[in-house]
Parts: C-alpha cells; structure tokens; sequence
C-alpha cells in the first residue's frame, strides 16, 4: 500500500508536480524528454535524448522524463494541497525576479531568500526519490517527516546559489545527484601523507584504492549528499554531511548561501559558472582532522 512520503498517511494518494507551474511557465530550457543515463563521467543527470550520443552518455532507461511532467506518485492529496502547494504559491514572485526577463534588476530580501530555500528544500527532497526519478535512495526517511513535521530547514542542511554563465545554450545535465565530494587535507595530516598522491580526492565515487584510511574517511561521510540543480539559469545547491567535526566546508567562490546562515544575500549579484559541474566542484571539504 503507498504511503505519503512526508506524513506516512495512505488517504488520497496523488502526484505531486516536481516543478510549480510557475516555474514551468517561466522556463526556457527547452527540454521536452528527459533520459535517465548513466554517465562515463563522473556524475549522474538527465538530458535530452538527441544529446546523449554528441556527449557519450550510456542510456540508462528507456523511461521518458520532461521537466514539465516529472511527478513524484507518493503524496497525499492533504500535503499536496497544503504543505507543498502553499511553497509554491509563496514563492510564484521570487521565481518571476529570478527566472524572468527582469532577473535581479533589485535585490531579493531575505524573506524572499528564505522562501526561495524551503521551495528549493522541497524540490529536491520530491525529485530525489525512487518514485520520481530511476536513482538509488540517498536522503533518508526521517529527513521526509522532519520536514512535514518542522515545516523547517535543517541548520546542518548548506544551501547555496549562483548561476549559469550561458544557461541558452546548456548543455550537459539539468540535475547532479551524488554522495561525493572533493576532500582537501592539511600538508601536516596523517592520512594525506599515507595517500601519498593528489592533494585532491574525490571521496565515495570508487576512484581511490580501498585502504584502512579511505574506509575510515568513507564511514565518517556515509549518510551525506550533495546535489546541484539548474533552475532555468540559476544554479542551486544542497549539501548535507554528517560530522563538521572533522570536516569543514570550502567555498572556493563567493556564493550566495541562503541555509543556515545568509551570506552575501543583500549584494543581488550571482557567481557564475561556466557548467553545473564546476558549480558543483566548488565546493570542497577540508578534513581537519589527523
């Protein structure tokens, strides 16, 4: 029997619209059908069919996807209509200053930031999920219901934001959806000096030759997850790792970061980046630890 993925309730089970209506109306990525595929680089994402053989993607499945029918078919009419709609509808003006011909001719307050991070919040908790989309379970079951329940954000929950250089002609995935992240280590640390190669490493994506360290440092990241979007030009980010005990997140740019903290939200000027790739790269964990 379904349940509602928020509130576990098995009454009126519906299909919640990933994307609002009104950012499907404002979108101009023009991306009818959305493959799921499996890339020979280093990341998971869609794109259009008629690009996967131009960038050497392995088609994964055969399901069709498009941004203006993605559906998540396990909430229920009741968070539907009052928990996920209300995000929506809160957001509808933020998403036209945004995503619309008059993108950022004032700046957004921080009310208008913060709703723009519980829809983002939103968004991805219903895309990253097995009954939306053909990828493996990375945000757990609590995360749903702490959500429901809160109607919150998480402070150890990183949102951050910039944007798409050339967002017209994008090409590559709309979406990355991982458990990775590129680790730096101090010249003094233990563990560095055993790896003894890049001062970079790219832990969770099985590049790395399994030893006492890397399974150390894989343990203390499982349960994390660090997923990038391209929001019709506007790149965002959620990152969730488990322990900043041992770990400190790297912004190698100024970005805009909209939870838990807001940093840069009054200057109205978005980092750009050139793909989502190196968006998502940017940002790096420092292991402070020995």
């Amino acid at each position: 029997m379904k349940k509602c993925i928020f509130c576990n309730s098995t009454q009126e089970i519906t299909k919640e619209h990933i994307f609002s209506k009104r950012f499907r109306k404002l979108n101009k990525i023009k991306v009818e059908n959305l493959s799921h595929v499996s890339p020979k680089l280093p990341y998971k994402g869609f794109v259009a069919k008629k690009d996967i053989n131009r960038i050497k993607l392995e088609l994964k499945s055969q399901r069709n996807y498009s941004v203006y029918s993605l559906v998540n078919g396990s909430v229920c009419k009741k968070c539907n209509k009052d928990f996920l709609g209300k995000i929506d509808l809160d957001i509808e003006n933020t998403l036209t200053i945004l995503m619309g011909d008059e993108n950022l001719n004032r700046n957004i307050s921080k009310t208008e930031w913060q709703q723009f991070a519980l829809w983002v919040y939103k968004t991805i908790l219903t895309l990253v999920h097995p009954k939306t989309i053909n990828f493996k379970k990375i945000i757990p079951k609590e995360v749903y219901e702490d959500f429901y329940f809160t109607r919150k954000i998480p402070d150890d929950i990183v949102i951050s934001v910039a944007k798409l250089k050339d967002f017209v002609r994008f090409e590559g995935p709309l979406w990355e959806i991982g458990q990775d992240f590129i680790l730096t280590f101090s010249p003094r640390s233990r563990i560095a000096n055993n790896l003894q190669f890049e001062e970079r490493y790219i832990i969770n994506r099985g590049n790395l030759p399994i030893s006492e360290d890397v399974l150390f440092l894989q343990q203390q990241l499982k349960g994390c997850f660090h997923i990038v979007l391209n929001l019709n030009g506007i790149l965002v980010r959620i990152a969730y790792i488990p322990s900043t005990e041992i770990f400190k997140y790297n912004f190698q740019n100024k970005e805009i970061i909209i939870n838990p903290i807001f940093i840069g939200v009054n200057e109205g000027k978005l980092i750009e980046y050139d793909s989502i790739v190196k968006f998502k790269n940017s940002l790096q964990l420092i292991y402070t630890g020995y």
